[in-house]
């Protein structure tokens, strides 16, 4: 398969390049820092892009929208967490466009070439997706956004032939916590890991082509966080 993976740098989107790499795909990385963990392979291309600024945003799209997909996995989100008065606009801003202005237009960038091979898109949004989530209301209101568009494009694509699906994950040990209050419990049942998450998406694209799992939730045994300062 021919597959775009957005947040390829670091975390989930990461094991994910390496795994569909493994199994012979060829894979376009969308991130913005490939030098911090480079990867190389001879099926593997990369695309530096900040996803926050639209001036680099629109010349990937006109990339996108340039080649031949099977496969588009959204991986790439933003996240800040505190008492909603706390977080400053520019902050809002850079979640909205990251976690969900950007997927959007990727999709509708790619959406004739995937009609075409009857492709799959995938989201990685999240479990605060389908509950209240106390300091982090914007955050939780983005994947929120993003699982209800990956529903009704469902609807709007599967005459065509295109699966959609979304991966809703709990907290998961990567670096995506680094810069906030709190990171995931220290106890190994509080977490989960991005490789278990990877897993997950794997299986989606198991499936025989006439086979749409449409989401998957995934959470740890228990809920712990550990607090910083």
């Amino acid at each position: 398969m021919k597959v775009l993976v957005t947040g390829a740098t670091s975390g989930i989107g990461r094991v994910l390049v390496e795994r569909l790499l493994q199994e012979g795909n060829e894979v376009l990385g969308i991130g913005r820092d490939f030098q911090k963990y480079p990867l190389e392979h001879p099926k593997y291309q990369t695309y530096s892009c900040d996803l926050r600024k639209m001036a680099e945003v629109e010349k990937l799209l006109r990339v996108v929208a340039s080649k031949d997909w099977d496969a588009v996995i959204l991986v790439a989100g933003l996240g800040y967490f505190a008492p909603h008065e706390e977080i400053h606009f520019s902050k809002i801003q850079e979640m909205v466009q990251v976690n969900l202005g950007s997927a959007m237009m990727l999709v509708q960038a790619s959406l004739r070439s995937l009609k075409k091979t009857k492709g799959h898109i995938l989201f990685l949004s999240s479990v605060t997706a389908g509950k209240a989530s106390p300091i982090g209301a914007a955050y939780s209101a983005t994947k929120a956004g993003l699982s209800h568009f990956a529903e009704s494009l469902w609807e709007e694509v599967r005459k065509y032939g295109v699966r959609v699906s979304v991966v809703e994950p709990d907290m998961t040990k990567t670096d995506f916590y680094k810069h906030n209050s709190f990171d995931v419990g220290e106890e190994e049942d509080s977490y989960l890991l991005a490789e278990e998450v990877v897993e997950a998406v794997l299986f989606l694209f198991s499936q025989r082509k006439e086979v749409n799992i449409r989401r998957i939730e995934i959470q740890p045994q228990r809920h712990r966080i550990t607090r910083r300062g």
